[in-house]
Parts: C-alpha cells; sequence; structure tokens
C-alpha cells in the first residue's frame, strides 16, 4: 500500500476533474501516519483525508518536493498495481490524464 496525494479545484462545481496526483514511496508512509496522527496506514485507508495548509507543508517538507497550494488537497491509501508508474528522483509519480505530479 502508499499514499497518494490528490488535487482539485476548490470550490469549483463545473469541474471537478483531478488536477493533480502524486504517489508517495513507500519509505514515507510510516512518517506521514504520524505527520498526520493516525495510528497507522490501514486506519488511513478509511477515507481520504483534506489536508491543511500546514500538514500540505509539513509533506512537502518531508518528501522535499513542492505541493500545490491553490487546490483542496487530500490524501488517501491505494493498493499497489493500481497504476502506472513513472519514477522521478526517486519518487512514483503516476499520471491521471495530463498530470505527472506538477500543476
Amino acid at each position: 500500500m502508499y499514499l497518494c496525494v490528490s488535487g482539485f479545484l476548490p470550490e469549483s462545481t463545473y469541474d471537478d476533474s483531478l488536477k493533480f496526483e502524486l504517489d508517495l514511496d513507500s519509505c514515507f508512509n510510516e512518517q506521514v501516519v504520524q505527520l498526520l496522527g493516525h495510528k497507522n496506514l490501514n486506519e488511513m485507508s478509511a477515507a481520504e483525508w483534506l489536508l491543511d495548509k500546514e500538514q500540505l507543508a509539513k509533506i512537502s517538507e518531508l518528501i522535499g518536493q513542492a505541493l500545490p497550494t491553490n487546490l483542496k488537497m487530500f490524501i488517501g491509501v491505494l493498493a499497489w498495481g493500481n497504476a502506472d508508474f513513472l519514477k522521478a528522483d526517486g519518487r512514483n509519480v503516476r499520471q491521471a490524464g495530463k498530470t505527472s505530479g506538477r500543476v
């Protein structure tokens, strides 16, 4: 299992399509789970979690990659094998439409 950060336009009733998606390398799982105050990855798998600006900044610092601040950002748990991956700086990046870990 791995963590996936996704972003959508804030308060948009016309466009609810995915604007950003980044699959985090599993080496960050435990640190992100603790940072968000969950007990474990299984507990986090119960839902997609809305990230506030502070949580987003901490995750960004942890993974060493800027994350969009202009989108409504969520994090959730996905099972391995659901996506095509591209290696980028040691992290797994999944393409969603035209998104490849960048906005």
